[in-house]
């Protein structure tokens, strides 16, 4: 896969040092934070260090995706994301139709409706944010820049699965999430479309869980 990310490192030794330390001590802080409480010390470590990886970066928008609209026409999105989708869809009903039948119990959250736009700004901003710049800017960048991007995309997939392990929700759109998110990044060369899609994919969440209050007993 030819990608724009990571690029100006593979030209830049101390750029690569600055940026693989950087991106080691945010994922440290970002798995830890995650296990903890502490979701106002967990952005603004997140987002400190984010600063220190743009400047250690040289600040170099292609190299790090920092544009909203991928580099391709967005129309040409349209498909994957619906078989994304779709294909999410169909994994997610296969899985209840057989917690179903081996009459195994599936805890789905509920949510209040005095608790929805709380957890819509948790859920639908903050999260997308947050992750998206700590596994998709800082792990996929400093990894694409170094090992190249099919590696980025294992890496940031394997990582947002121990992240989602952490959260106690390791369900399998979360397991795949994270790969189909990094390989969105390294291909469109944006962060605002994997930011989008994490943020469509958790208020999807979130309607289910809205309507579980209302449905369930």
């Amino acid at each position: 896969m030819d990608s724009p990310i990571g690029r100006s490192l593979r030209v830049n030794a101390w750029r690569r040092m600055c940026s693989a330390l950087v991106a080691v001590l945010a994922l440290t802080a970002d798995l830890w934070f995650a296990a903890h409480p502490l979701v106002a010390w967990r952005s603004v470590v997140a987002f400190t260090l984010a600063i220190a990886f743009l400047a250690a970066h040289g600040w170099n928008r292609e190299s790090l995706g920092l544009r909203i609209t991928p580099i391709q026409p967005v129309r040409s999105w349209l498909v994957p994301i619906a078989i994304i989708s779709v294909g999410l869809a169909i994994i997610l009903a296969a899985l209840f139709v057989a917690a179903n039948l081996l009459e195994f119990e599936m805890v789905i959250p509920r949510v209040a409706p005095e608790h929805a736009f709380r957890r819509f700004l948790q859920m639908c901003v903050h999260a997308p944010l947050l992750e998206e710049t700590v596994y998709r800017l800082m792990l996929c960048v400093a990894v694409a820049g170094v090992i190249g991007p099919r590696t980025a995309i294992a890496a940031s997939g394997l990582v947002f699965a121990a992240l989602h392990f952490i959260y106690g929700n390791p369900s399998p759109e979360n397991q795949l999430g994270g790969f189909i998110l990094a390989w969105a990044y390294m291909k469109s060369g944006s962060l605002g479309l994997p930011v989008m899609l994490h943020a469509l994919g958790n208020l999807a969440a979130l309607a289910i869980q809205f309507a579980a209050w209302f449905l369930l007993p």
